[in-house]
């Protein structure tokens, strides 16, 4: 009896970033795609659907809508459920798995993408008491820790506890082994630097977690549902607040006084306290008011001891006919009255020269919009008040207290060999430690002790890369390539790519280059010539040559065809290669089966399924045997077909059996072993 292996790709139930507010999820001027993406139960299928409506109709520009709707279709493909039993114990008896990365890129070689990077992290923290030893928190990968000073970082409870997003933590000030983590709802806290750990409380989604600069016993968590006190030789959680907490920043030389930010429908408050959380006043004395029709959701504060009164926040949302930035503001009476200090005179507005908007992608300011509700970040030196850096899209910084900013380095910068300033697009967090300067973002971790004058990566180590798909070689298995989700196409061959920042003395050979940008969907490698690549580049692909040499560019090919793409699991195809020449290809383009003669170049169309052309498997006993499987729709029958005449001619093959039949809305991936390809 023949047999055939199905691979069934199970979609999870959909539930929304919770790191990510909507955009003007109220409006009804939007195309009907994003009102449905923002709905209160989005269909995934109809929103695919009007979202391929409309871009035929209209030119497709990036705005902040585009960005969320890939980011929604990442986590509705990517949300993973694992058992509490497989929480709760060290995986065993499994096959061993060695990461070979990617650990850091290599900035400064001859292909390197302008939006260089490799991980994606959401916070970073510094340690008091040993300031070598510092822990992240990443967005897929988990919690990490360096012992010295971000050279090199190493993963905490890969086998222990299986969480992607770490998204704030706290280091007690006085041992640096003790440390609070949140995932999700989740409060954690290891007491031994990672060697266990143990679960707190369930919280709702934890957005900050702040331990009192005086008291190591007492912990403050802001959540969506409140802010809470922990005291932790008592186990004692108190609720002090109630609300949408977004942050909490103690006054730097009076820790009676705290400072929080609570969003309330379509704005954000600003409260303080002056007797240690046991109440709370609102000052509004100059801080933000949008109307009802316009939004102020978001706000970062902090503050700084070189003027321990000065409060400075930074407001985003939508008023005046802009949206991205509504201001920067500043108060130098611990809250009482704010001043708006930028950009131009009034919230928000239309960006130019003379009204700036930090959120956007422009490194000027010219542009609307940007990813506010995704990423925000804001830090004051604590050696020099009137330095603030501020994070979006881009890196911002003020010298003269918030006032103007400029930009030092572009998000797209990174293959200028002379820019020593570039941090990654997509920027959630900078802290400042005393000169130490730290930022996480899409792109990794990124540091500088002189005021962002120059800074390097300090990431090696950390295996953080979303692929939305990889491939290696065949017969050279260090070749390797993948399409990921924030950061290009990441390559690896060989020894060929450094190891990150040689400025930093990472100057080993092995590492991994990001090439061509966007955030790229498929790598393949050419499985009877490892020195050919290809990929589905954002809008465009193609193939490249290897040049071995990290000095000399990547030589690209043309393909008449290119495999289909898409961020929705089960919607791409592959590249698939006959086992008896490495030049002819099989390719889904479309709805139609291609057959290249000549390595792409050139293709001809072999047959019409009338539905997107997904996996392709071609048998290497007898390459005759074709199977393809199909994908009509997000929630339509999914099919297999099997050809015995190379191609000419296909019939049904798919599974009926219980089981598959009830969920035949799910897609297929296939295989053929080597006793069934005849």
């Amino acid at each position: 009896m023949k047999k055939i292996l199905f691979i069934f790709l199970f979609y999870s139930s959909f539930i929304y970033s919770q790191l990510e507010y909507k955009y003007d999820q109220h409006s009804t001027t939007l195309p009907y795609w994003v009102q449905e993406m923002y709905s209160k139960s989005p269909d995934p299928g109809k929103v695919e659907l009007l979202y391929e409506e409309y871009y035929k109709k209209n030119e497709f520009i990036k705005n902040q809508h585009t960005q969320y709707y890939k980011r929604w279709k990442r986590f509705l493909s990517r949300k993973i459920k694992v058992s509490d039993d497989y929480n709760n114990k060290k995986i065993g008896g499994l096959p061993e798995w060695e990461c070979v990365g990617p650990f850091d890129f290599d900035r400064n070689a001859a292909s390197t993408s302008y939006a260089a990077g490799a991980a994606h992290l959401y916070t970073v923290e510094q340690s008091i008491s040993n300031p070598n030893k510092l822990y992240a928190g990443g967005a897929t990968c988990g919690l990490w820790k360096s012992e010295n000073k971000g050279l090199h970082w190493d993963p905490l409870f890969d086998t222990q506890l299986m969480i992607n997003a770490v998204y704030s933590l706290e280091i007690d000030f006085s041992n640096s082994d003790i440390v609070y983590f949140s995932s999700g709802d989740n409060l954690y806290r290891t007491i031994d630097g990672g060697e266990t750990y143990e679960l707190l409380y369930e919280l709702g989604f934890i957005k900050d977690i702040v331990m009192h600069p005086n008291d190591n016993n007492l912990v403050y968590i802001c959540s969506e549902e409140g802010l809470y006190s922990l005291s932790i030789s008592e186990n004692n959680l108190e609720t002090v607040f109630s609300g949408d907490i977004l942050e909490l920043e103690f006054h730097p030389t009076n820790s009676n006084i705290i400072y929080i930010i609570n969003q309330v429908d379509n704005k954000t408050d600003f409260l303080r306290s002056i007797n240690s959380a046991e109440t709370f006043e609102i000052f509004d004395n100059g801080w933000p008011n949008p109307d009802s029709e316009d939004e102020q959701r978001r706000t970062e504060i902090a503050v700084s001891i070189d003027n321990p009164d000065r409060v400075v926040a930074l407001a985003t949302g939508s008023d005046n006919g802009g949206s991205g930035l509504y201001g920067v503001y500043v108060s130098d009476d611990q809250g009482e009255s704010w001043e708006f200090r930028c950009c131009g005179n009034q919230p928000a507005g239309i960006p130019s020269e003379d009204n700036q908007n930090l959120m956007g992608w422009s490194h000027e300011g010219l542009d609307d919009g940007g990813q506010y509700y995704y990423d925000l970040a804001l830090a004051v030196n604590p050696n020099n008040a009137d330095n603030i850096h501020v994070g979006g899209v881009n890196h911002w910084v003020s010298n003269d207290g918030g006032y103007t900013f400029t930009c030092p380095s572009k998000w797209s910068w990174a293959a200028d060999s002379e820019n020593t300033k570039y941090v990654h697009a997509d920027i959630h967090d900078i802290k400042y430690y005393n000169d130490d300067l730290w930022i996480a973002c899409d792109g990794g971790i990124f540091y500088s002790n002189n005021e962002g004058d120059t800074i390097h990566q300090r990431m090696f180590g950390i295996a953080g890369t979303d692929f939305w798909g990889f491939g290696s070689g065949f017969s050279d298995g260090d070749v390797m390539i993948g399409g990921t989700y924030h950061n290009a196409t990441l390559l690896k061959d060989n020894n060929t790519y450094l190891q990150g920042d040689t400025l930093e003395g990472t100057d080993e050979l092995g590492g991994w280059v990001s090439i061509c940008g966007g955030d790229n969907y498929r790598g393949f490698v050419n499985f009877g010539d490892g020195r050919k690549v290809y990929l589905d580049e954002w809008g465009s692909g193609g193939g490249y040559t290897l040049s071995g040499d990290r000095n000399v560019p990547l030589e690209g090919f043309s393909m008449s065809v290119l495999s289909n793409a898409s961020y929705t699991t089960g919607e791409s195809s592959n590249l698939e290669f006959d086992p008896r020449c490495y030049n002819i290809i099989y390719i889904g383009n479309g709805d139609m089966l291609y057959k290249s003669y000549d390595n792409g170049y050139s293709s001809i169309p072999l047959y019409d399924f009338g539905e997107k052309v997904t996996s392709i498997e071609v048998g290497w006993n007898n390459p005759n045997v074709i199977y393809v499987a199909t994908y009509d729709g997000y929630w339509d029958e999914k099919h297999v077909w099997r050809s015995d005449d190379a191609g000419l001619s296909f019939i049904d093959k798919t599974p009926s059996f219980p089981g598959i039949s009830d969920d035949d809305w799910i897609p297929f991936d296939i295989t053929i072993n080597d006793e069934d390809a005849y």
